[in-house]
């Protein structure tokens, strides 16, 4: 098959669609993720504060966050509660699922894209509120336990001691699993499975008709004459 030839396939146009809607849409995630990880953050504040996970989380100007545990120090040369610092890149990172969804949300066939961008993107709002809190459980746990996470070494232990407990062995793996699934896979993964589930027309289209007619924007391919 002709190079051209590919993009008149239904592949070919979604493939194409998305790489021209994806460019576009990384710029503008790297550039101004900042105000939106300060409107998210909110939420992540409510939801750890339920979880017992922190007493608040604040936003820094530099659009890091800065989370109160809650926890006391118990040796150490400082006293007092212990703070956190959340890197906006790790924040960013937690971002990563909006352009990737809304690039494939504009590639062809589209079925009710802007439901499907509405309902899709209310959706990664929740996964990214559960993934920061992730990431803030793994580096509580740390604390807590005194030592590196078992999935990931990336947060090292603190040079002091606190006076809560340490967690169990199970709690304390979990930690550091939810921390990789929120960082490694739920970014690529939840993207691709919300676009999936939200349009089945275009699933079964790049599935099932490689190299068909393009198919219409209501995701019906053309009716071909004898």
């Amino acid at each position: 098959m002709r190079p051209f030839a590919v993009l008149a396939t239904p592949r070919g146009r979604f493939g194409l669609t998305a790489a021209a809607a994806l460019a576009p849409l990384l710029v503008l995630w790297w550039l101004g993720s900042g105000p939106v990880i300060d409107i998210l953050r909110p939420g992540t504040d409510w939801l750890a504060g339920q979880l017992n996970l922190a007493q608040a989380v604040v936003s820094l100007p530099t659009h890091d966050w800065r989370v109160d545990t809650g926890l006391e120090r118990a040796s150490g040369t400082e006293i007092g509660g212990v703070s956190l610092i959340l890197n906006a890149d790790i924040l960013r990172r937690l971002l990563l699922g909006f352009p990737l969804f809304l690039a494939l949300v504009a590639a062809p066939p589209r079925v009710g894209p802007i439901r499907t961008a509405a309902i899709g993107c209310a959706v990664l709002v929740v996964l990214f509120w559960l993934s920061a809190c992730s990431v803030i459980f793994n580096d509580v746990a740390v604390i807590l336990n005194h030592r590196s996470s078992l999935v990931t070494d990336n947060v090292p232990p603190p040079s002091f001691t606190v006076t809560r407990p340490a967690l169990s062995g199970t709690a304390f793996f979990l930690s550091g699993l939810g921390m990789y699934l929120a960082l490694q896979v739920l970014p690529l993964a939840a993207p691709i499975g919300l676009w999936a589930g939200l349009n089945p027309v275009g699933l079964k289209t790049l599935l099932l008709q490689p190299d068909g007619p393009a198919p219409s924007e209501d995701g019906e391919a053309p009716v071909r004459g004898d």
